[in-house]
């Protein structure tokens, strides 16, 4: 998504944007890399925000302050896709709990990070379901999907868009409604489950950009999000949902998720 984001950026502000891509810890080497650059506009990040929601409260933690990051503009919302693979003997998702409970830790699933949103989701559903996998983390998503793909684990617990388009069954959704491109898929809450957790993306700054900068990403994003032409079709294309939260409110939404994660992973590292 970042590419057609940085193409609406270049037309709504002018210049030229590149897109680097630093996968690695949930996000948070290109967190960490925005954090320490200068405030002058012209080092951004778009991604997942779990380094500043979850990956902060681990016993790793992350290499700066949260008060670095100005945060611009909330873009889309990311549901949490349970996916196996297309030859799985595994059909719902009640069937995968099935083995898992009749197996304990046999059941290798894939996850992004100690501490992104799907392996908050996978603690959460390991412990209503009474359940426990071999969680594998990887990466970046892209690993993950791929190590699925090629069948070196038994499901993934990526982003919705990450699995859109590459013939990978989704078993469930940890949205609090159904995923409008996914209607067939049952949430969490539906089977059993009151896990409601989406991750989100957006554009953020190192703190302290000169004011009428500042003025002009945030009004761009506000446009993009609602017009933004090559933005809204790689979003259509990867299931996207666009959900756009001002500066003021992404930032209120960013501490109420931290607040709300810090018990979650705390629980979840001392069970292991």
């Amino acid at each position: 998504m970042a590419r057609g984001l940085a193409e609406d950026l270049a037309k709504s502000v002018g210049g030229t944007f590149i897109v680097i891509n630093k996968e690695g810890r949930n996000n948070t080497l290109a967190a960490t890399q925005v954090a320490r650059s200068n405030a002058d506009g012209y080092t951004l990040g778009f991604n997942a925000a779990g380094p500043f929601v979850s990956d902060l409260h681990t016993r790793e933690g992350i290499p700066f302050k949260v008060e670095q990051i100005d945060f611009l503009c909330q873009l889309v919302e990311l549901p949490v896709a349970f996916a196996v693979a297309a030859n799985s003997k595994y059909k719902s998702l009640p069937e995968l709990l099935r083995a898992a409970k009749s197996a304990p830790q046999t059941i290798n699933v894939g996850s992004v990070g100690a501490g992104s949103v799907p392996t908050l989701v996978l603690g959460l559903l390991e412990r209503q379901a009474g359940v426990k996998f071999n969680n594998i983390h990887y990466k970046g998503d892209g690993e993950l999907v791929t190590a699925l793909l090629g069948g070196h684990i038994d499901a993934a617990v990526p982003g919705v868009s990450t699995v859109a388009g590459k013939g990978l069954p989704v078993l469930a959704t940890s949205s609090e409604h159904r995923v409008p491109n996914l209607q067939d898929v049952p949430t969490l809450k539906e089977l059993g489950y009151p896990i409601v957790k989406v991750g989100m993306a957006g554009l953020y700054a190192p703190a302290g950009m000169p004011p009428e900068v500042r003025s002009r990403l945030v009004k761009a994003c506000s446009e993009i999000a609602s017009n933004g032409e090559k933005f809204k079709v790689v979003a259509a294309r990867l299931k996207q949902q666009i959900s756009f939260l001002g500066p003021d409110r992404w930032k209120q939404r960013i501490t109420e998720d931290s607040e709300e994660n810090k018990p979650i992973i705390k629980q979840l590292e001392s069970a292991h």
